[in-house]
Protein backbone atom coordinates (compact mmCIF):
# COMPACT_ATOMS: atom_id res chain seq x y z
CA UNK A 1 0.00 0.00 0.00
CA UNK A 2 1.30 3.44 -0.94
CA UNK A 3 2.12 5.93 1.77
CA UNK A 4 2.09 9.72 1.51
CA UNK A 5 4.93 12.08 2.41
CA UNK A 6 3.48 14.55 4.90
CA UNK A 7 6.68 16.35 5.94
CA UNK A 8 10.39 16.66 5.22
CA UNK A 9 12.30 18.44 7.97
CA UNK A 10 16.00 19.11 8.54
CA UNK A 11 17.52 17.27 11.43
CA UNK A 12 18.75 19.55 14.23
CA UNK A 13 22.02 17.70 14.80
CA UNK A 14 22.93 17.30 11.14
CA UNK A 15 22.08 19.82 8.46
CA UNK A 16 22.98 17.16 5.88
CA UNK A 17 20.09 14.90 6.85
CA UNK A 18 16.30 15.24 6.80
CA UNK A 19 13.50 13.45 8.62
CA UNK A 20 10.92 11.78 6.41
CA UNK A 21 7.33 11.69 7.70
CA UNK A 22 4.78 9.36 6.12
CA UNK A 23 1.06 9.69 6.85
CA UNK A 24 1.82 12.04 9.72
CA UNK A 25 4.39 9.75 11.41
CA UNK A 26 8.19 9.81 11.41
CA UNK A 27 9.48 7.07 9.10
CA UNK A 28 13.28 7.37 8.88
CA UNK A 29 16.11 9.79 8.23
CA UNK A 30 17.74 10.41 4.86
CA UNK A 31 20.67 12.35 3.54
CA UNK A 32 19.51 15.62 1.99
CA UNK A 33 21.08 14.32 -1.22
CA UNK A 34 18.79 11.27 -1.18
CA UNK A 35 15.71 13.34 -0.37
CA UNK A 36 16.41 16.01 -2.99
CA UNK A 37 13.70 14.79 -5.37
CA UNK A 38 11.05 14.08 -2.75
CA UNK A 39 8.15 16.44 -2.08
CA UNK A 40 5.30 16.70 0.40
CA UNK A 41 2.19 14.99 -0.93
CA UNK A 42 4.16 12.47 -2.98
CA UNK A 43 3.02 8.87 -2.66
CA UNK A 44 5.57 6.09 -2.30
CA UNK A 45 5.08 2.35 -2.65
CA UNK A 46 6.76 -0.17 -0.37
CA UNK A 47 9.25 -0.94 -3.16
CA UNK A 48 10.04 2.78 -3.62
CA UNK A 49 10.59 3.21 0.11
CA UNK A 50 12.98 0.27 0.15
CA UNK A 51 14.83 1.73 -2.84
CA UNK A 52 15.14 5.01 -0.94
CA UNK A 53 16.72 3.23 1.99
CA UNK A 54 19.19 1.44 -0.28
CA UNK A 55 20.07 4.64 -2.14
CA UNK A 56 20.58 6.45 1.15
CA UNK A 57 22.95 3.73 2.36
CA UNK A 58 25.00 4.11 -0.83
CA UNK A 59 25.02 7.90 -0.50
CA UNK A 60 26.19 7.67 3.10
CA UNK A 61 29.00 5.29 2.14
CA UNK A 62 29.95 7.62 -0.70
CA UNK A 63 30.06 10.61 1.64
CA UNK A 64 32.35 8.74 4.04
CA UNK A 65 34.60 7.71 1.16
CA UNK A 66 34.82 11.31 -0.05
CA UNK A 67 35.81 12.46 3.43
CA UNK A 68 38.67 9.94 3.35
CA UNK A 69 39.75 11.12 -0.09
CA UNK A 70 39.84 14.76 1.02
CA UNK A 71 43.14 14.15 2.81
CA UNK A 72 44.92 12.19 0.09
CA UNK A 73 44.37 9.62 -2.67
CA UNK A 74 43.67 6.11 -1.42
CA UNK A 75 43.49 2.68 -2.98
CA UNK A 76 40.13 1.08 -3.65
CA UNK A 77 41.02 -1.71 -1.25
CA UNK A 78 41.79 0.69 1.60
CA UNK A 79 38.55 2.61 1.14
CA UNK A 80 36.57 -0.65 1.02
CA UNK A 81 38.22 -1.88 4.19
CA UNK A 82 37.59 1.37 6.06
CA UNK A 83 33.93 1.55 5.03
CA UNK A 84 33.25 -2.04 5.99
CA UNK A 85 35.00 -1.48 9.31
CA UNK A 86 32.77 1.56 9.87
CA UNK A 87 29.72 -0.66 9.58
CA UNK A 88 28.49 0.00 6.05
CA UNK A 89 26.87 -2.94 4.26
CA UNK A 90 29.03 -4.58 1.60
CA UNK A 91 26.42 -3.93 -1.10
CA UNK A 92 26.37 -0.20 -0.31
CA UNK A 93 30.16 -0.05 -0.20
CA UNK A 94 30.57 -1.66 -3.61
CA UNK A 95 27.91 0.59 -5.16
CA UNK A 96 29.57 3.69 -3.71
CA UNK A 97 33.00 2.60 -4.95
CA UNK A 98 31.60 1.95 -8.42
CA UNK A 99 30.15 5.47 -8.52
CA UNK A 100 33.43 7.03 -7.46
CA UNK A 101 35.38 4.95 -9.96
CA UNK A 102 33.15 6.10 -12.80
CA UNK A 103 33.99 9.75 -12.09
CA UNK A 104 37.68 9.06 -11.49
CA UNK A 105 37.75 9.78 -7.75
CA UNK A 106 38.77 6.21 -6.96
CA UNK A 107 41.61 5.29 -9.30
CA UNK A 108 44.25 2.75 -8.26
CA UNK A 109 46.60 3.78 -11.09
CA UNK A 110 46.55 7.42 -9.95
CA UNK A 111 46.94 6.29 -6.34
CA UNK A 112 49.98 4.16 -7.19
CA UNK A 113 51.62 7.06 -9.03
CA UNK A 114 50.93 9.32 -6.06
CA UNK A 115 52.40 6.80 -3.62
CA UNK A 116 55.60 6.39 -5.64
CA UNK A 117 56.01 10.14 -6.14
CA UNK A 118 55.54 10.83 -2.44
CA UNK A 119 57.97 8.14 -1.39
CA UNK A 120 60.66 9.19 -3.85
CA UNK A 121 60.26 12.86 -2.93
CA UNK A 122 60.22 12.54 0.85
CA UNK A 123 61.48 9.09 1.82
CA UNK A 124 63.21 7.34 -1.12
CA UNK A 125 63.32 3.58 -1.20
CA UNK A 126 63.90 0.71 -3.60
CA UNK A 127 61.53 -0.64 -6.24
CA UNK A 128 61.23 -3.79 -4.15
CA UNK A 129 60.16 -1.81 -1.07
CA UNK A 130 57.71 0.27 -3.10
CA UNK A 131 56.22 -2.86 -4.66
CA UNK A 132 55.78 -4.43 -1.24
CA UNK A 133 54.01 -1.34 0.08
CA UNK A 134 51.63 -1.06 -2.88
CA UNK A 135 50.76 -4.75 -2.69
CA UNK A 136 49.99 -4.22 0.98
CA UNK A 137 47.67 -1.35 -0.04
CA UNK A 138 45.74 -3.75 -2.27
CA UNK A 139 46.96 -2.43 -5.65
CA UNK A 140 47.11 -4.90 -8.55
CA UNK A 141 50.45 -6.11 -9.87
CA UNK A 142 50.01 -4.71 -13.39
CA UNK A 143 49.19 -1.27 -12.00
CA UNK A 144 52.26 -1.47 -9.75
CA UNK A 145 54.44 -2.39 -12.72
CA UNK A 146 53.24 0.70 -14.56
CA UNK A 147 53.80 2.97 -11.56
CA UNK A 148 57.36 1.68 -11.13
CA UNK A 149 58.28 1.60 -14.81
CA UNK A 150 60.40 4.77 -14.62
CA UNK A 151 62.00 4.06 -11.23
CA UNK A 152 65.68 3.02 -11.36
CA UNK A 153 67.16 1.69 -8.13
CA UNK A 154 70.64 2.96 -8.97
CA UNK A 155 69.45 6.53 -9.48
CA UNK A 156 67.33 6.50 -6.32
CA UNK A 157 70.15 5.03 -4.22
CA UNK A 158 72.67 7.59 -5.49
CA UNK A 159 70.28 10.47 -4.80
CA UNK A 160 69.64 9.15 -1.29
CA UNK A 161 73.37 8.90 -0.64
CA UNK A 162 73.90 12.50 -1.74
CA UNK A 163 71.05 13.59 0.50
CA UNK A 164 72.56 11.77 3.46
CA UNK A 165 76.03 13.19 2.91
CA UNK A 166 74.65 16.72 2.62
CA UNK A 167 72.95 16.42 6.00
CA UNK A 168 75.21 14.25 8.15
CA UNK A 169 77.39 15.80 10.84
CA UNK A 170 79.44 12.65 11.37
CA UNK A 171 83.13 13.55 11.11
CA UNK A 172 84.55 10.03 10.86
CA UNK A 173 84.71 8.84 7.24
CA UNK A 174 84.35 5.15 8.10
CA UNK A 175 81.30 5.81 10.26
CA UNK A 176 79.79 7.95 7.52
CA UNK A 177 80.30 5.12 5.06
CA UNK A 178 78.78 2.49 7.33
CA UNK A 179 75.83 4.74 8.18
CA UNK A 180 75.20 5.29 4.47
CA UNK A 181 75.19 1.53 3.88
CA UNK A 182 72.80 0.98 6.76
CA UNK A 183 70.46 3.67 5.45
CA UNK A 184 70.29 2.14 1.98
CA UNK A 185 69.84 -1.31 3.41
CA UNK A 186 66.87 -0.14 5.49
CA UNK A 187 65.24 1.23 2.33
CA UNK A 188 65.28 -2.16 0.61
CA UNK A 189 68.25 -1.78 -1.78
CA UNK A 190 70.23 -4.93 -2.47
CA UNK A 191 73.97 -5.25 -1.98
CA UNK A 192 74.96 -4.81 -5.62
CA UNK A 193 72.94 -1.60 -6.05
CA UNK A 194 74.43 -0.16 -2.88
CA UNK A 195 77.97 -1.11 -3.90
CA UNK A 196 77.54 0.50 -7.33
CA UNK A 197 76.01 3.66 -5.83
CA UNK A 198 78.95 4.00 -3.44
CA UNK A 199 81.42 3.43 -6.23
CA UNK A 200 79.65 6.01 -8.38
CA UNK A 201 79.98 8.65 -5.70
CA UNK A 202 83.64 7.80 -5.28
CA UNK A 203 84.14 8.30 -9.03
CA UNK A 204 82.46 11.69 -8.72
CA UNK A 205 84.76 12.48 -5.81
CA UNK A 206 81.86 12.83 -3.43
CA UNK A 207 82.53 10.04 -0.92
CA UNK A 208 81.86 7.60 0.72
CA UNK A 209 84.37 5.28 -0.92
CA UNK A 210 84.52 2.32 1.45
CA UNK A 211 82.52 0.16 3.79
CA UNK A 212 81.49 -2.42 1.20
CA UNK A 213 84.32 -4.92 0.89
CA UNK A 214 83.50 -8.50 0.03
CA UNK A 215 84.39 -10.02 3.40
CA UNK A 216 81.77 -8.53 5.69
CA UNK A 217 80.45 -10.33 8.78
CA UNK A 218 77.60 -11.94 6.81
CA UNK A 219 79.66 -12.96 3.82
CA UNK A 220 78.35 -10.24 1.52
CA UNK A 221 80.46 -7.24 2.38
CA UNK A 222 79.98 -4.77 5.20
CA UNK A 223 76.27 -4.63 4.48
CA UNK A 224 75.51 -8.32 4.55
CA UNK A 225 72.25 -9.27 2.92
CA UNK A 226 69.70 -6.62 2.04
CA UNK A 227 67.68 -7.53 5.12
CA UNK A 228 63.94 -7.22 5.71
CA UNK A 229 61.98 -4.35 4.29
CA UNK A 230 61.07 -1.58 6.67
CA UNK A 231 58.32 1.02 6.51
CA UNK A 232 59.49 3.77 8.81
CA UNK A 233 57.44 6.48 7.13
CA UNK A 234 53.68 6.52 7.00
CA UNK A 235 51.65 8.56 4.54
CA UNK A 236 48.93 10.49 6.36
CA UNK A 237 45.91 8.53 7.47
Amino acid sequence: MARTITALTKQKKSGQRVNLFLDGEFAFGLLALTAANLRVGQQLSAAELEALRRDDAVNMAQERALSLLERRPRSKAEIRQRLLRAGFAAEAVEAALARLERVGLVDDAAFARYWVEQRLSFHPRSRRALRYELLREGVGREIIDQALSQVEDGDVAAALLRQYLAKTKEADAQKRSQAAFTLLRSRGFDYQVIKEAMAGLATEGSEPTSGADDTGPEGEGALGRSGPLTSDYTIDE
